[in-house]
């Protein structure tokens, strides 16, 4: 298994920075995944850096570059200083292996990495160490132990679809098994074995996500409604926009059959430009009245409804995210 150095946190496989590390982007040919975190006293002055790296493995070997300005540090297995890694070499060498830990018990350990003054008497003194990534071996592979779905709740009309998403626990494994997924009313809603649910009709069912032979289920509400006419719509300003990742928020929030006549409160809070926005789905807007009374303010001072200029002017939001559904929303 390789970690790349951006992986940064406080989990298993994830490197914990400690001090003004650089994190250094950009150079595919030269830094596994383009990347590389480096330091030198420059950034650290008398405050001497480190980093943590929490893994399940029985060994560990850490890459990055040396330099003739190279530190030497300190490295600790679980609390216990097993070594030390020289960061001297008398030209700039890339992807190097820096350290390579012994035989280990197959389990959690903790490797720590901390500068300090000591150097190579060859070395100049800038006392730069840096790590491009760690490469961790395990005779077992890392399994699945759960699953945690990315949607909740679904809102669909009749005839639509769309695909599950979801991530699997822990974030590190690489031993995956089938994901199953079901139905608890395949009459309003089915769900194919690549999590893909289409709306059958009007009604609620529950999809179900479980790795197979593992004790974990996630369950996602679905509730489809009848695709009859759906026009509705709200009031927005200029900053408003229907982003294809917001499509299905959009028919869920202004989801009403038949809806021919919406009455909201615009230019509130100061607002200059206000828009109305009408929403229907796989059909045109025609015929569109738009009508204002009197505008008035906290102070009941008075704008004439005679004085305020209103355009209906039309435009279309077509649904274009990798989701295939045969859908339009049209704002105007």
């Amino acid at each position: 298994m390789i970690i790349n150095d951006g992986s940064e946190g406080k989990g298993i496989f994830e490197i914990d920075y400690k001090g003004p590390w650089v994190h250094e982007k950009g150079y595919n040919s030269r830094f596994e995944g383009g990347d590389e975190h480096w330091i030198t006293n420059a950034q650290f002055g008398s405050n001497f850096p480190s980093f943590i790296f929490r893994f399940i493995g029985t060994s560990v070997t850490i890459y990055g570059h040396k330099v003739p300005d190279g530190a030497i540090v300190d490295v600790f297995l679980d609390g216990t200083k097993i070594g030390e890694i020289d960061y001297y070499n008398p030209f700039r060498i890339e992807k190097t292996v820096l350290f390579k830990t012994c035989e280990l018990e197959n389990k959690e350990h903790v490797i720590q990495v901390i500068l300090s003054e000591k150097k190579n008497p060859d070395a100049g003194n800038r006392q730069e160490a840096s790590i491009d990534y760690i490469e961790v071996f395990s005779p077992t592979g890392f399994p699945v132990k759960g699953i945690v779905s990315q949607m909740k709740t679904i809102f669909l009309l009749t005839g639509m679809d769309c695909t599950l998403e979801y991530f699997l626990t822990p974030l590190y494994a690489n031993v995956f098994p089938k994901i199953l997924f079901s139905s608890s009313d395949e009459s309003i809603a089915t769900v194919d074995e690549n999590g893909k649910i289409t709306a059958i009709r009007e009604g609620e069912t529950v999809i179900t996500l479980q790795p197979e032979g593992i004790d974990s289920i996630e369950e996602v509400n679905v509730t489809v409604k009848s695709d009859d006419g759906m026009l509705s719509g709200f009031v927005a300003d200029d900053s408003t926009r229907s982003p294809s990742n917001k499509y299905f928020d959009i028919l869920e929030s202004n989801y009403c059959n038949n809806k021919y006549n919406l009455h909201d409160t615009a230019f509130l809070s100061d607002t200059v430009n206000s828009r109305i926005v009408i929403y229907s789905k796989n059909k045109a807007v025609y015929n569109v009245n738009v009508f204002a009374s009197d505008f008035t303010t906290d102070l009941r001072d008075i704008l004439p409804k005679e004085c305020i200029d209103l355009k209906f002017m039309s435009e279309v939001f077509a649904h274009d995210s990798h989701e295939y559904i045969a859908d339009s929303i049209y704002g105007g």
